[in-house]
């Protein structure tokens, strides 16, 4: 078959044939909500592990500062 090969339908009309690009936006929707879900759910089980080199000393700020505020870090992992 061809690129611009076509198939024939069961009642005789001929049809284009679909291509594969018409499944990725669904394939990329579902990798994302996969990565949404495994990452929210690490927020509540914690079982993806800590990294054990240092943080640089900017982002360490950064986060602090998220912290003091008392509300982002809950936000950003879902609790209450």
């Amino acid at each position: 078959m061809t690129a611009n090969s076509t198939l024939r339908a069961g009642d005789g009309a001929v049809r284009p044939a679909k291509p594969f690009v018409r499944h990725l936006p669904t394939a990329a929707r579902f990798l994302m909500g996969l990565m949404f879900f495994v990452f929210g759910l690490n927020g509540f089980l914690q079982f993806i592990p800590q990294p054990t080199t240092p943080m640089p000393e900017g982002a360490a700020a950064f986060a602090g500062a998220l912290m003091k505020t008392g509300f982002m870090m809950p936000l950003v992992m879902g609790r209450s």
